[in-house]
């Protein structure tokens, strides 16, 4: 019971500076990005899998959960296997290029390019796994990812994606890759292993030199290209967004050297997952904290009359 009526005003108030969503002033899409985050501690864990692969079965379903449980910590790339797999692509060949297995096991996962672990882990065996990777970390490269809206020439909906590198604790011989991941299922029929919703699935993935101003390998991207300066490094990438909603993408950036060695090869990584933020800011409606003005304000002035 509020034993003061005319707090109420401001306890209304109160309430509505904390269910109203914070507005910024009007954003010019053109300048300001539609998603964007700073970081670089984050570890990287690339899991080889497949959908014929039995033992990925018991592990797939609750990775997620796990890497999720985690937070920024660590981030879960899915490399799906070319053969009799519809979610493999030229990206697995590629990265699987970088580690010392050439014919690597399903499931097999590595942390920041090494560290390298087989089979059917437990939750405990990829936290020592993470613990072990973050302790190899000397420094951290700090990068940005930002997202910007747009349409192509073609008219077809697309997302520009900016990596930029501002601090590097390692500049020669590394470069800077951007993974894009989303959900994907697949067909019963497709799943052998019983499996038809996958996880980290990437579709789309470049990667650049910082000592060169082109893209050395791209997949599934509607254009690329490098806006270097001196103080820092860039890759612009757009892709070209072929399914209902943007906000089930997440973005991956990383710092790596380019031939990998026997320790970790990567030396910063963050990641942005593309919300609605249009769901968030709208999940109480104005109405309602206005009301609510109205309702205690309107007690307010009973009690006052009945003094």
């Amino acid at each position: 019971m509020i034993g003061n009526a005319s707090s109420l005003p401001t306890l209304a108030v109160a309430i509505l500076l904390i269910s109203t969503p914070a507005f910024s002033a009007q954003q010019d899409d053109s300048i300001q990005p539609n998603h964007s985050s700073q970081g670089g501690h984050t570890i990287i864990m690339e899991q080889f899998t497949a959908t014929w692969c039995d033992i990925c079965a018991t592990i797939d379903p609750w990775l997620p959960d796990w890497a999720d449980a985690r937070g920024s910590r660590i981030t879960r790339i899915a490399l799906h296997d070319t053969f009799e797999d519809p979610l493999g692509n030229p990206v697995t060949t590629h990265r699987l290029s970088r580690v010392a297995t050439s014919n690597p096991l399903a499931p097999s996962f590595w942390f920041d390019g090494d560290n390298e672990i087989v089979g059917a882990v437990s939750q405990a065996d990829l936290d020592l796994a993470l613990l072990s990777a973050e302790s190899s970390r000397n420094s951290d490269s700090i990068l940005s990812i930002s997202t910007y809206s747009g349409v192509s020439s073609d008219e077809q909906e697309t997302i520009q994606i900016e990596v930029e590198l501002s601090e590097a604790n390692y500049e020669e011989n590394s470069q800077i890759s951007v993974f894009i991941l989303r959900d994907s299922t697949i067909f019963s029929e497709q799943a052998l292993n019983g499996i038809t919703e996958h996880h980290d699935v990437i579709v789309g993935y470049a990667e650049a030199p910082l000592s060169s101003d082109v893209i050395s390998f791209n997949y599934g991207l509607h254009s690329s290209r490098i806006a270097s300066q001196q103080s820092d490094f860039k890759m612009i990438i757009t892709f070209q967004i072929d399914f209902e909603f943007q906000d089930e993408l997440t973005i991956v950036g990383v710092h790596e050297l380019i031939q990998p060695s026997d320790e970790a090869s990567i030396l910063g990584a963050t990641s942005l997952t593309l919300e609605d933020q249009s769901n968030a800011s709208s999940r109480i409606p104005l109405w309602f904290p206005l009301s609510l003005i109205l309702i205690l304000s309107a007690l307010a002035l009973r009690a006052q009359s009945r003094r």
